[in-house]
C-alpha cells in the first residue's frame, strides 16, 4: 500500500491544480459533458457509461484529479476571502486536508465496495467499483465548496445526500443489483465517504 506523507499530498494537490489548469478543450470538454451527466441526468449517464472500459488511471486523469483541482482551488481562494488574516501557509495546508479527505475518501470506498461485492457473490473488478465511486465525487466536491462559505449550514450537509442517489442508480443501472441490496450498498458507501471525510478533520 502506497504511503502519503504532508510533502507527497502536497504535490498530489499541485498535480490536480495543473490537471485543471492545463487541460486541452478536448479533455475540458469531455470532463464537462461527464460531469453534466452525473449530476443533472444520473440515470442516463449510468446506462450510457461502460465501466468495464473504465481503467483507474482514465478516470483519475479524465474526471477525478480534475474534479481535485478545481475544488482545492476554490477552496484554497475561499479560505483567503473568507479568512483574510490567515496566512497562505495556512490556507494551502487547509486546502491539502480537503484534498486528502476527498481522495482517500474514493479509495476507501471502492475498497470496501470491492470487498462487499465479493463477499455476497458480485465478481466486480476493482476497477469497477473504483470508477462507480469516483464517479460520484462531484456531490463531496460541490459540499467541500460550499462549507468554506456557508459553514455549519444544515442545507450544505443536506447535500451529500445526494451521493445515495447516485450511487443507488449506479447499482441498480450498471450492476443490476436488486432495489434492497443497491440501497444497502448505497447507504454503506455513503457513510464510508462520510466517515473517510470527517475522520481527516480541518
Amino acid at each position: 500500500m502506497k504511503f502519503y506523507t504532508l510533502e507527497t499530498l502536497y504535490l498530489q494537490t499541485n498535480n490536480a491544480f495543473a490537471i485543471i489548469l492545463f487541460m486541452d478543450q478536448s479533455s475540458y470538454r469531455e470532463w464537462l459533458i461527464l460531469s453534466k451527466g452525473i449530476l443533472f441526468s444520473p440515470h442516463r449517464f449510468w446506462k450510457q457509461l461502460d465501466v468495464e472500459k473504465q481503467s483507474i488511471n482514465q478516470v483519475l486523469s479524465s474526471f477525478l484529479l480534475p474534479w481535485l483541482g478545481l475544488t482545492s482551488m476554490i477552496v484554497f481562494i475561499g479560505f483567503m476571502v473568507v479568512h483574510p488574516h490567515i496566512q497562505y501557509f495556512e490556507a494551502l495546508k487547509n486546502t491539502v486536508v480537503v484534498f486528502a479527505r476527498l481522495f482517500f475518501a474514493v479509495y476507501a470506498a471502492a475498497w470496501i465496495f470491492d470487498k462487499l461485492n465479493a463477499a455476497f457473490g458480485c465478481f466486480i473488478a476493482f476497477h469497477q467499483a473504483f470508477a462507480m465511486v469516483a464517479f460520484t465525487l462531484p456531490v463531496l466536491c460541490v459540499e467541500s465548496i460550499l462549507s468554506i462559505f456557508f459553514p455549519e449550514t444544515f442545507f450544505v450537509k443536506a447535500v451529500l445526500l445526494y451521493s445515495i442517489v447516485l450511487f443507488y442508480m449506479g447499482c441498480t443501472t450498471v450492476f443490476n443489483f436488486r432495489r434492497l441490496k443497491a440501497l444497502g450498498f448505497a447507504l454503506l458507501l455513503f457513510l464510508t465517504l462520510l466517515g473517510v471525510a470527517l475522520s481527516i478533520s480541518l
